[in-house]
C-alpha cells in the first residue's frame, strides 16, 4: 500500500515545507519521507528522479531551518577514544 500512495504522501510533504506551519509538524513530515525511505528502500531505489526530488527536499528543510547552530554542534568536543588500542 505504501508503494502505491508513496507519491502522494511525498507530494504532501513538500507542500507542507511550503506552508506557513509550525516548525515541529515540518520536522515530523521530514522524518516520516526518511523513515519511508529507511523502512522501503526499494520504494525509491530504482527511481533516479524520485531520489534527487527526495534530497533537493531535505536540503531545502535544512536551508529554511529558523533554528541556529548551537555551539556543541559548532565545535563538538573530541570525544573518548580510550577504546582505541595500540597493539603490538
Amino acid at each position: 500500500m505504501l508503494r502505491k500512495n508513496f507519491r502522494d504522501l511525498f507530494d504532501m510533504i513538500k507542500i507542507i515545507l511550503q506552508k506557513d506551519v509550525v516548525q515541529g509538524f515540518k520536522e515530523g513530515a521530514m522524518e516520516a519521507l526518511v523513515k519511508m525511505c529507511e523502512k522501503s528502500p526499494k520504494l525509491v531505489s530504482k527511481n533516479s528522479k524520485t531520489i534527487k526530488e527526495i534530497f533537493e527536499t531535505l536540503f531545502l528543510f535544512m536551508v529554511m531551518s529558523t533554528e541556529e547552530a548551537t555551539n556543541d554542534w559548532l565545535v563538538p568536543p573530541e570525544g573518548n577514544l580510550s577504546f582505541f588500542t595500540l597493539r603490538s
